[in-house]
């Protein structure tokens, strides 16, 4: 198990020279990037309207056809037939002082011959704005368990647990500037 990660960021944007920077299509985004910026702007592509609760479902096909290393192996690598896909769910509610988001995936890998590869993951992510003027705090959590390679040098597929929790606050200094402050702690649970 590993040990329990702290990060603390602290930005300050200043949006005047961020706009002059960034290309035209950039300036109806939300203020300067970052976990804690938040958007005040209401999704403009959604699929379902239920009163105040917008949905948009997804689907996203990550491979599909022939894995010629399966296992990674320099010598006499596997060959087999994969598909892995994650349909996923993004919910937004917006109220007058509270905005909530909400994300979803399941995470399907399916290999035809070597079973031991097939995995089911999942992921949910959720985040709560209190819009209160200039001052804009907020909380998020999220939850990965994921059976994919954390990373190109780990060749096993381990069930891992992500859990994540995240607070911080976002002010508006003035038109032009904003500042926010953030904290996250993360580990990462490696399951036998």
């Amino acid at each position: 198990r590993a040990p329990r990660r702290w990060r603390i960021g602290v930005a300050a944007g200043v949006a005047a020279a961020w706009l002059m920077l960034a290309p035209a299509s950039a300036s109806a985004q939300s203020g300067p990037g970052g976990p804690g910026a938040p958007s005040d702007a209401d999704p403009t592509q959604f699929a379902f309207r239920l009163g105040p609760v917008l949905l948009t479902p997804g689907l996203q096909v990550d491979e599909l056809g022939v894995d010629n290393n399966v296992f990674r192996e320099s010598v006499d690598p596997k060959q087999d037939y994969v598909v892995a896909a994650s349909p996923d769910l993004s919910v937004y509610v917006r109220m007058r002082f509270i905005r909530f988001t909400m994300f979803t995936a399941a995470n399907f890998r399916y290999y035809v011959e070597y079973e031991s590869e097939r995995s089911v993951g999942q992921q949910l992510r959720g985040r709560l704005d209190f819009l209160l003027s200039r001052l804009k705090p907020y909380v998020s959590a999220s939850r990965t368990n994921s059976f994919d390679r954390p990373n190109k040098e780990i060749d096993a597929r381990a069930e891992h647990l992500m859990p994540q929790l995240a607070g911080g606050v976002y002010f508006e200094w003035s038109p032009t500037t904003n500042f926010y402050v953030d904290v996250t702690c993360d580990e990462m649970q490696y399951r036998s």
